[in-house]
Parts: C-alpha cells; structure tokens; sequence
C-alpha cells in the first residue's frame, strides 16, 4: 500500500502543479528585452509620487508607466491604472488593467483590475490585434507599445479608427475599423511577399467576402454551449478536487495508524481510503477535461463574425482578418 500510496502522491502533486500552471498563466519571455534599470525605474516611481501629490494624474500616470517599463511591478503598475482613472483617461486605465491581470496574480493587482474592467468594458470597445511576426502597432497616429509584439490587447473609444501595423522588412499593413460600445474585435494582421515579376497580380485590389449567417439565409446559427454548463463543470472539478485531497489524507494517516498498529481491519480500512482516493483523482481528471473542453465551445458572448481582407500590389500583399463578438 506503501508504494501506491507514494506513486498517486505524486501523480496529485504532478496534477496541481500543472494546473495551477495553467491557471495562473505560464511565464512569458520577451525576446530582446533590455534588462530592468531597478534605479531609473525608482526615480520615475518617485516622480510619479510627486506629480500625484502636485494634482497632476496625467503625468503620474506616464512616469508610472515608465517605471513599470523599465523594471516590471505589479506596484507601479497599480499606480499607473489608478493615476489615468484619476486623469479620465479611461481607456489607458482598462488597457492596463488588462495586463495587470495577465502579468501578476497577487490579490490586490487582481481585484483593481477586475474592478477596473468591470466599470469601463461596457463603455468601451476591446481591439485585440494579432501580427504573425513582430509588429509595431499604431492605432489612430498613437503607438500603442514601445517594444514590437506578437500580439496587442487594448481598449479604445468607440467609433472609427484607423490601425497600422509596422513590420521589419515588410510592407505595413493598415486597416479601418468601427467599433461598438462593449464590442470585442479580433483582427489579425500580417504581411505577405509576393514575387515582383509576377504580372498577373493588379497593382492593387481588394477582397472583402461577406460571410452568411442565419440573418440572410434563414438557417439557425449553431449556438455555442451555454455557460452555466461550463461554470457547473468547473464547479463539479473543484468539489471532486477538494474531495480527493481529504481522502488522500484520510489515506495517510490510515497508512501512518496501520504502521504503528498493524492489524487485518486496519490494512482494509487503508485499502478502501486507497481505492476510493484514486478513484476521486480519476473523477477529478475527468472533470478538469470536460471543463477544459467546454471552455472553447461555450458561447461566452453571443453572435461572433469573421470577416477577411487582402490588399496586394506588385511590391508585396497583406493579409487581415478580423473577429467581432
């Protein structure tokens, strides 16, 4: 019993390390970041201090963020979210809001976001751009990062505007957009090279299928999951969770009694906790999979549509694709 005992310990530890790996999110390297300049960062961190004490919010918040920039703290960054709040700048604050809870998991980084988010999402439009390499997004004249990324998460205003991507030996790619309060879009941008000789391509053109949906051709979309089976499954794992970790104590301290005082209904009794831990572990797993997999076909926020753009010419092409919910 021993030795099962040990193997399914291990397997349970192997399990919560592997979740909580996924839940807490796993480390991100930035390819090329500079090293963090501890002091230069605590100077903008002090100065930032000051121009909140002076009723300047507005500079606060820059000097905030440049501190964060250069050595990341969950610290500075709070401060960064709750200067902009204080100088209107709404849509800063949800931006970063939105990588506070990315980057750091402590308690209190965590409830400003959430409440953060909760105040302004409805308010504003949520732009998440993709690039298939590294890019410099701008969006309306403004850069969004100072470093280029895969990958942008940010709030914006609603209505138009205009979103660039700048590549590194690539042709830029730029794409007009309308967006709705509460609105989510997912737009992918990427640069495509085409030969120069080929004279069958037009110096420029320009595709925009209109995809159809249940609107236009009368049949029924296909619904998502709903999202109480998804909450009830999460739920269930928790609970089966939790159960398996007291029955795996349960297990120990009969294993401990029974080495001490070794007796036919104690070896039984040990057996039966053993047996009823792995099956609490194997119910555990199955859970935690339906969860996972209901997590991608649940309909988390109604009618979702995709809609393609190329813009080519003879110097190159581009490609975006843009996903609204």
């Amino acid at each position: 019993m021993h030795g099962i005992w040990g193997y399914w310990l291990k397997v349970a530890y192997a399990c919560c390390v592997a979740f909580l790996w996924l839940a807490l999110g796993a480390p991100v390297s930035a390819d090329n970041a500079p090293p963090p300049d501890y002091q230069a960062a605590a100077r903008a961190y002090q100065d930032g201090q000051m121009a909140m004490q002076s009723k300047a919010p507005a500079e606060a918040a820059r000097l905030f963020e440049l501190a964060d920039a250069l050595a990341p703290s969950p610290q500075a960054l709070r401060n960064a979210i709750r200067s902009n709040l204080a100088a209107s700048q709404a849509t800063r604050a949800a931006t970063l809001a939105l990588a506070a809870r990315r980057r750091y998991t402590d308690r209190e980084t965590q409830s400003l976001a959430r409440q953060v988010l909760a105040a302004t999402s409805a308010k504003l439009a949520r732009l998440s751009v993709k690039c298939g390499q590294p890019c410099a997004l701008v969006c309306d004249g403004q850069s969004v990062d100072t470093r280029p990324a895969y990958q942008f998460d940010l709030f914006v205003d609603p209505g138009s505007h205009v979103v660039r991507a700048k590549f590194q030996a690539r042709e830029p790619v730029e794409q007009e957009i309308e967006l709705h309060p509460g609105e989510r879009l997912i737009l992918s941008l990427e640069a495509v090279s085409t030969s120069p000789s080929d004279a069958a391509v037009p110096s420029a053109f320009s595709i925009e299928p209109l995809l159809a949906d249940s609107a236009t051709t009368g049949a029924p979309a296909a619904p998502g999951a709903p999202q109480w089976m998804f909450w009830t499954a999460a739920g269930l794992t928790a609970v089966s969770a939790g159960a398996a970790l007291v029955s795996g104590l349960d297990t120990v301290q009969r294993h401990d009694a029974y080495l001490e005082a070794p007796t036919p209904d104690g070896y039984a009794q040990g057996v039966q906790s053993q047996r009823r831990t792995n099956l609490l572990f194997l119910s555990t797993g199955v859970l935690g999979a339906l969860t996972v997999g209901l997590a991608f076909f649940t309909d988390w926020g109604g009618a979702v549509s995709v809609s393609p753009h190329v813009d080519a010419s003879l110097d190159g092409a581009s490609v975006s694709v843009s996903q609204r919910f």
